[in-house]
C-alpha cells in the first residue's frame, strides 16, 4: 500500500469507525445490498491485541458489465472481461479521527457491497478520470484495468444497491468508515466536506462517506472518497 500524504494538523479523536449499527447491517446484510456473498466482514483481533474489522470480496461484479470501454485513442481497452480477482483489507474497529485531510493513495480506497474495489480519482499517474473519454465507463459507472473491475466513481444505485429505499451503505474506506449512496440525514441533505463526508448530528463517531451518483456537475462524477479523514490500519 502506498505511503498516505499528510495534509494538515490537529488534535486526534477516539471514535469508532463503523457504528455497531453499520456493522450489523453489513454482517447480517439487513439492506439486501450483498449478493453471492461478495462482501462479508467479521471482527478480529490482531496481534498487538488491537480490535479490527477484516473485510474481504469476490472482486467479481454482481451487475452487467461492457463488452467495450474506450481509451484515449477511441479505441476498445484490452483485458476489460471482468474476473474474479478475490481481495481483502483490515480496517480498525476504533478509528483515530483527526481535522487532518490525507491524500488517497492510487488504487484501492475502499470496497463495496457488490464485491469489487473502489478506486481514487486517477485511472493513472495525472489522469484524473473525470476528464476521460465517453465510453470509459459502463452504464454502473465502472470499468475493468486488467480484468479487474473498480469504481473510480459514485457507483450506479441500480448495480450496488439493496432492498432498502433511502440512504444505505454501498461500501467501507479504507481508513474505516462506511461509505453511503446519498447525503441525506433524517430527510435533510447535508453539507459534506472536503472528503465527501459529513458527521450525522455532529457526531464524530458515526462519520460516514457519501458517494451519491448523479451529484456532480455530469451523471456519476463525484470521486467515491477524495481524500482520507483518519490513517488506514495498514498505514498506520
Amino acid at each position: 500500500m502506498n505511503d498516505i500524504l499528510f495534509i494538515s494538523l490537529s488534535l486526534l479523536t477516539c471514535s469508532f469507525a463503523l457504528t455497531s449499527r453499520e456493522f450489523r447491517i453489513l454482517s447480517e446484510n439487513t439492506h439486501g445490498s450483498i449478493t453471492n456473498g461478495a462482501f462479508t466482514i467479521e471482527e478480529d483481533i490482531d496481534e498487538y491485541e488491537v480490535e479490527i474489522y477484516r473485510i474481504s470480496i469476490t472482486g467479481y461484479p454482481q451487475h452487467d458489465t461492457a463488452d467495450c470501454y474506450m481509451s484515449q485513442l477511441e479505441c476498445c481497452r484490452t483485458n476489460v472481461e471482468a474476473v474474479a480477482t478475490p481481495d481483502s483489507m483490515t480496517i480498525y474497529k476504533n478509528v483515530e479521527m483527526t481535522d487532518n485531510l490525507y491524500c488517497t493513495p492510487l488504487g484501492t480506497v475502499g470496497m463495496s457491497t457488490g464485491g469489487t474495489n473502489f478506486y481514487n480519482h486517477l485511472e493513472a499517474e495525472c489522469a484524473n478520470v473525470n476528464i476521460m473519454v465517453d465510453g470509459t465507463f459502463d452504464e454502473c459507472n465502472g470499468h475493468t484495468g486488467n480484468n479487474i473491475y473498480h469504481f473510480h466513481r459514485a457507483p450506479n444505485p441500480d448495480c450496488v444497491g439493496g432492498t432498502t429505499t433511502g440512504a444505505h451503505i454501498i461500501g467501507v474506506s479504507l481508513d474505516g468508515f462506511a461509505i453511503y449512496n446519498s447525503a441525506k440525514y433524517k430527510g435533510v441533505t447535508q453539507e459534506l466536506d472536503e472528503c465527501g463526508g459529513f458527521a450525522p448530528d455532529g457526531d464524530a463517531s458515526k462519520y460516514r462517506y457519501v458517494a451519491e451518483y448523479g451529484s456532480g456537475d455530469d451523471q456519476g462524477t463525484d470521486f467515491v472518497v477524495p481524500c482520507f479523514r483518519a490513517v488506514p490500519y495498514e498505514n498506520a
